[in-house]
């Protein structure tokens, strides 16, 4: 089964997991916490994430709605990433 997630490219540090279920829950039903992609010594953002939805429709919404828009002042790039569920 494929799993429709969105990913996401932001260089904002201030961008955490609840922000982006805060910001993306609104375009469909998100099915599993958000991910941040972070360093393991520094726990710091390496600038990319991922939010995974119940459906392509949502996924499909959050990226016509959402690629190119402002988060924390910084402009996000958001597509599409299939993976294996």
């Amino acid at each position: 089964m494929l799993v429709p997630t969105s990913s996401l490219v932001t260089s904002d540090p201030d961008v955490d997991e609840k922000l982006l279920y805060d910001t993306f829950s609104a375009f469909g039903v998100v099915i599993t916490a958000p991910k941040i992609m972070r360093d393991p010594t520094s726990s710091e953002s390496k600038g990319f994430g991922f939010i995974s939805f119940d459906c392509f429709e949502a996924s499909d919404l959050a990226i016509e709605c959402m690629n190119g828009q402002y988060l924390c002042n910084k402009q996000i790039s958001v597509g599409l990433r299939l993976q294996e569920g």
